[in-house]
């Protein structure tokens, strides 16, 4: 069950219009939110949704990739 107040992350998406994310950007509003490989995508998209964050880079770096034993183009080994 979802706390008093919150939204899905679909109902966010619906709901965020460009007036409100440059509202926030001009309030100073920029974070930087970081995400460690175990989380799952669950906990990931929780993350975005509490900051109300619409989009997000993903860095995978060489040894991270090796470590999980995949290869260039994210295919298993």
């Amino acid at each position: 069950m979802e706390p008093p107040g919150s939204l899905s992350l679909g109902a966010l998406l619906q709901a965020t219009t460009l007036a409100d994310i440059l509202a926030a950007k001009k309030k100073g509003a920029s974070r930087v939110v970081a995400f460690e490989h175990s989380q799952t995508v669950a906990e990931a998209l929780d993350l975005l949704q509490r900051y109300r964050i619409l989009a997000a880079p993903l860095l995978v770096y060489p040894t991270l990739r090796n470590t999980m034993g995949e290869g260039a183009h994210g295919q298993g080994a």
